[in-house]
């Protein structure tokens, strides 16, 4: 049965990917049947605050003025008559000055008023292609779409041309069908190099090793594949194959990885290696496709007018700042050779490109640029990098996969580890928020499983090394997860190599000078071309002290420490730390669960899960400690239950200390605006790492643990779903 199902599920992966590369084509729609207005001469439109908004028709296109002296919507109404059949809108604009950041379309009702629930939004100022919305079959007598202006600024026009609006019917790629293909076929283009290259360096995998080991070597072939784009860039004579030349080389390094299997006769045992994680890939699709659903939702172009807004309702009200457009505009201004400040300068982003990791947008630029020779609207399109962001976030169950064969040599059951790790909103919400925390903290997490595997090979301290900059290179904040775990690995190095001072120092030499030279290059960029102010550190752990270019960061610090004096640093500092406990928030929920509706019991639950740290651990604790009092209580009802050898359950309590410990010095050091308890503050390898490790002492109760954490996992995806359907 394992291996039909495998089969089958290959097979069909295989045939989408074809489909899709060679024959794009085919799943344009046949209907011939459009409506096009391109000359605006005789059209009587209508604008929202006509007294500062305007419009005039200049060679028959239309051109709109808006004033952005207050941030809000501002709306024009376009008239038409025509019946619409299975077809969407596409509106062509050719020029848009810096003020419009993007906007939208809604529907209204017989009295002209707006419909809340058919709004939808789309990017003006981070893409060159026309923009499409969707269209209910029905008579329209007029289009009507608004305008949003960049930020709010006295005395500021934003202007919009638009040269032509068409009716067009709908296509396959345009159903929420192609959009879950399409996430799956990118899972498979970003794991497929990392197993042609574990193969061809190691052969028959460690199934540890292979889990670890995955993603970062797919890394590897995407920074590679960065080079080639960079060179091409630079040096390249032959400007018509800039579009196809990493389709290109993709398709045929990874051809020329196969080939070179098939000389070595290892095609067999790539197959093999396959296999041997066959469970472990068949749940990462099906959690792929579970994402998918969720940030397809009820969008009828999902691609096209999915962005980061919709993250509010998908994060239960959390979250719904713009930290996930980062790495897009990264990614666009790296493949179109742009410079960043066209998307940064004049605060037209919070934050400057300095302050974040640069890797996600590198490995997304990689894969835009692969997708856009095929279908260049698809693969520039915010829907197509979410998906993208998805599944390299999806990606970190692999070394969680990996830690927990570490401690279960038998029994690992990969779909049920998978199963209880995603029941949370933490969880479920980080792996469609592209600010890719959850895929970096992947990486973290094949750091730590590589050391504990060969705790006596200095090779894999290198390695390690290499493998945390990579992580700290999608964001700089990782860094804060090392040291405590560093110092447990070394000592436990130490301890294997029979206390040998020189090979522990030589191992951790290793780790930070691999560590260091991979966060050289932005390093070296940042400190050339932008004035790094350190703004994340000082607004997390200096109250956002003002930053001197001539004093530097240590400038910072002396005017922190004369600002507060070292009593009032520990009050506040522990007084931010009792507060992470949130007896508020937990005192709040039971009334709402006893005063108000189900539903919105379970809405303030899930938005509390996703944003703080307490609420993510206290479930899981309290099972802990609720299975604790039934053993002792009534001992004959806990199986004895012991997979773990006594070796094995010694390290997972350190590791589970050495990440706890971390997490406390991280909330206990910080000092800003910010409660320091949020989830997306604190480092996310942390996080998945307790909640895998108190799942398995869950588990290790035995059949009453395992049935207490279904239940309680069942009763999760039930709270954290039904919004959606």
């Amino acid at each position: 049965m394992k291996d039909i199902v495998q089969k089958i599920s290959g097979e069909i992966f295989f045939f989408f990917l074809l489909s899709f590369l060679l024959f794009p084509n085919s799943v344009q729609a046949t209907s011939t049947n459009s409506y096009v207005l391109d000359d605006f001469t005789d059209r009587i439109c209508t604008v929202s605050a006509p007294e500062i908004n305007s419009y005039k028709v200049i060679n028959s296109h239309f051109v709109l003025s808006l004033d952005c002296t207050e941030n809000k919507q501002r709306s024009v109404h376009i008239p038409i008559q025509y019946n619409v059949d299975n077809q969407k809108l596409r509106v062509t604009i050719s020029e848009i000055n810096d003020h419009i950041l993007g906007m939208g379309k809604f529907e209204t009702d017989p009295s002209g008023q707006p419909i809340p629930s058919s709004y939808e939004h789309n990017y003006l100022a981070y893409q060159n292609n026309p923009v499409e919305f969707s269209l209910q079959n029905k008579h329209y007598d007029g289009l009507s779409f608004y305008f949003i202006c960049r930020k709010s600024s006295p005395g500021t026009i934003g202007k919009v041309q638009i040269d032509k609006i068409e009716i067009i019917p709908k296509a396959f790629t345009d159903t929420r069908i192609f959009a879950y293909i399409l996430a799956e076929i990118q899972l498979f283009l970003l794991i497929l190099p990392g197993f042609l290259i574990y193969t061809l360096m190691q052969g028959r995998g460690n199934k540890i090793n292979l889990l670890a080991l995955l993603t970062p070597l797919s890394v590897f072939f995407f920074l590679f594949l960065y080079f080639i784009l960079f060179i091409n860039q630079k040096f390249s004579h032959f400007p018509l194959l800039d579009k196809w030349v990493l389709l290109i080389c993709y398709l045929a390094l990874n051809l020329l990885l196969f080939l070179w299997l098939k000389q070595k006769k290892e095609i067999g045992t790539l197959f093999a290696n396959f296999r041997l994680i066959g469970w472990e890939m068949f749940a990462l699709f099906i959690v792929t496709f579970v994402v998918t659903v969720i940030v397809v939702g009820d969008l009828e172009l999902p691609l096209f007018t999915f962005t980061y807004n919709e993250l509010f309702s998908r994060t239960y009200g959390a979250f719904g700042a713009h930290d996930p457009v980062f790495h897009y505009v990264n990614g666009i201004a790296i493949l179109q050779e742009e410079p960043f400040s066209k998307y940064y300068e004049n605060g037209k982003l919070f934050y400057g490109v300095q302050d974040r990791g640069i890797m996600a947008g590198v490995i997304y630029a990689v894969l835009r640029g692969i997708g856009s020779p095929i279908n260049s609207a698809i693969a520039n399109s915010y829907g197509f990098y979410t998906l993208f962001g998805s599944a390299f976030n999806i990606l970190f169950l692999l070394p969680i996969l990996g830690l927990h064969k570490y401690f279960f040599k038998d029994g690992e059951r990969p779909l049920f580890i998978v199963f209880l790790v995603s029941a949370s909103a933490f969880i479920i919400t980080n792996y469609y928020i592209t600010w890719f925390k959850l895929a970096a903290a992947g990486l973290v997490i094949s750091g730590i499983v590589l050391l504990l595997v060969d705790k006596e090979n200095i090779k894999q301290w290198l390695l390690t090394g290499v493998i945390w900059g990579i992580a700290t290179n999608f964001h700089p904040s990782l860094a804060l997860t090392y040291p405590v775990v560093t110092l447990w690995l070394l000592y436990r190095f130490f301890k294997a190599r029979e206390y040998q001072f020189t090979s522990t120092i030589i191992a951790f030499l290793l780790l930070v000078g691999a560590f260091l030279a991979m966060n050289a290059p932005w390093t070296i960029i940042k400190s050339v071309h932008f004035p790094d102010t350190n703004v994340l550190f000082r607004q997390h752990f200096l109250d956002f002290e003002k930053y001197d270019p001539e004093t530097g960061i240590v400038g910072s610090i002396k005017s922190f420490g004369n600002k507060y004096t070292i009593k009032e640093q520990v009050n506040r500092r522990l007084e931010r730390g009792g507060k992470s406990f949130r007896v508020e928030e937990f005192v709040y929920l039971l009334k709402v669960f006893a005063k108000e509706t189900w539903q919105r019991f379970l809405n303030i639950w899930s938005f509390l899960e996703t944003s703080y740290i307490a609420f993510v651990f206290t479930p899981l604790v309290f099972l802990w400690f609720l299975l604790s009092c039934i053993k002792r209580l009534f001992p004959k009802a806990v199986n004895d239950y012991s997979p773990l050898t006594q070796r094995k359950e010694k390290e997972a309590r350190v590791l589970m200390i050495t990440q706890v410990l971390t997490v406390l010095l991280i909330i206990i050091g910080s000092f800003g605006p910010f409660s320091p308890d949020i989830t997306w503050h604190l480092p996310m390898s942390c996080t998945a790492i307790i909640i895998y490790l108190l799942i398995q002492k869950i588990i290790t109760f035995g059949r009453i643990g395992i049935i207490f954490l279904v239940t309680y996992s069942l009763f999760t995806y039930y709270r954290l779903f039904f919004p959606f359907f």
